[in-house]
């Protein structure tokens, strides 16, 4: 089973169903997957690179 759905910019998605089906719990899809670099900033900063050389980075074309 295919399930459709939106990214957060409104593109629309094919989303893979819900496997097992369970009767007293069932699934749902909560939200599609991430875009291509959406978490990047959060997961650089976490790991302590500030935003001077985020920004140098991506000048780089590194990220």
């Amino acid at each position: 089973m295919l399930l459709q759905g939106t990214l957060d910019d409104g593109t629309p998605v094919t989303l893979p169903g819900i496997v097992p089906k369970l009767q007293d719990t069932p699934g749902q899809v909560r939200s599609s997957a991430p875009t291509l670099g959406q978490h990047t900033d959060a997961v650089l900063e976490a790991h302590g690179i500030d935003a001077g050389t985020r920004a140098e980075w991506r000048r780089l074309g590194i990220i």
